[in-house]
């Protein structure tokens, strides 16, 4: 993975005119890892209770295999900040590919992972996603509520699991706990950014209704001038008498 990386390094910087073609394929890429359900994505090993252990078992830790999505991460967390300064195209790939990352309901199964190994890199990936929406780059849309619904929910969901200790070991969870406490950080002063996104919804809503209203108040005027503007003509169907 790491040489797979240096060469996805190597060819955006030699070719920038094809990054957007790259991450359009590496998108699928992504993609193909959540339907076959590998690394950050798979099924979470059977791990063995040390209270209930029974002849044969291996006591030991048993976590998934995530180090390729772990690097995989780091690269999106650095191509995102570049992006969502100068592209709007690469932003929106991006956000699907975080979209399609990330569950919608707490306590759900499927392709949400709870084991304590992925900690790190499931939260760097909802840092990845909070950073696009604090960095105001999205368009004020549904989808960005929903972006933000789902890493709210992929937080919760992660403590949904049994009480675990931790697998790794060192600088590797010395790092974990370093983003797990930036991501604490980010989601604390998010409030900010979420009543600054309602209050710029209700501006716009708001600017709507007051167009429409103005409008319907100019069409009123309009009517009421040119009926008062209209010739008396009397009767229409009534005809002078003859003075003969």
């Amino acid at each position: 993975m790491r040489s797979a990386i240096a060469c996805w390094q190597w060819l955006l910087a030699a070719r920038p005119d094809m990054e957007l073609q790259f991450l359009q394929e590496m998108s699928a890429a992504w993609q193909m890892t959540i339907d076959r359900e590998v690394g950050l994505f798979s099924e979470d090993p059977v791990q063995v209770d040390p209270l209930a252990a029974y002849e044969g078992c291996e006591l030991a830790p048993n976590g998934p295999f995530i180090a390729p999505h772990s690097l995989w991460v780091k690269f999106l967390s650095e191509r995102l900040e570049v992006a969502k300064y100068c592209n709007m195209n690469e932003v929106e790939i991006f956000a699907n590919i975080l979209h399609r990352s990330l569950p919608v309901a707490v306590g759900s199964s499927h392709h949400n992972r709870r084991h304590i190994a992925s900690m790190g890199t499931r939260f760097r990936l909802l840092a990845c996603g909070l950073s696009l929406l604090q960095g105001d780059v999205l368009p004020r849309a549904v989808c960005k509520n929903v972006l933000r619904e789902r890493i709210y929910t992929a937080a919760l969901d992660h403590f949904c699991g049994p009480s675990m200790c931790p697998t790794q070991k060192g600088s590797e969870l010395r790092d974990d706990i370093t983003t797990l406490i930036k991501f604490w950080n980010s989601l604390h002063s998010d409030k900010k950014y979420l009543r600054a996104t309602m209050m710029g919804d209700f501006t716009e809503s708001s600017g709507s209704q007051n167009l429409s209203l103005s409008l319907s108040s100019e069409w009123r005027s309009s009517t009421e001038l040119s009926q008062t503007r209209a010739p008396q003509t009397g009767w229409m169907n009534t005809m002078p008498l003859s003075s003969n």
